[in-house]
């Protein structure tokens, strides 16, 4: 069974990754503490990765098999991805608006 949003933001060590397009961005919010990797350059920067459960979050859900693919290939097991900002809102104090 997948660990819901919750789940996965309570795991020590879990690295949130921020894989949203400049076009997805237009929702004008940044988790903070998150890696910025877009989708399309997360096969690049996979190696820059530390171990650890990964909390993925995406603009587009077209575009999510993609990164975590990659994410699989290179042995990460502990994965959830979600663009559903509101699966967040627990959490809203992490986020902030971009000016």
């Amino acid at each position: 069974m997948t660990a819901t949003v919750e789940e996965q933001l309570s795991k020590p060590n879990v690295l949130i990754i921020d894989a949203r397009e400049s076009e997805d961005k237009a929702m004008n919010l940044d988790f903070i503490g998150a890696r910025k990797i877009p989708v399309t350059e997360i096969a690049d920067k996979v190696d820059e990765l530390g171990p650890g459960p990964i909390l993925l979050f995406y603009g587009s859900a077209s575009r999510t098999g993609h990164a975590e693919k990659v994410l699989k290939e290179h042995g990460y097991t502990d994965i959830v991805a979600t663009s559903n900002k509101k699966a967040f809102e627990p959490h809203l104090q992490k986020w902030r608006v971009l000016s």
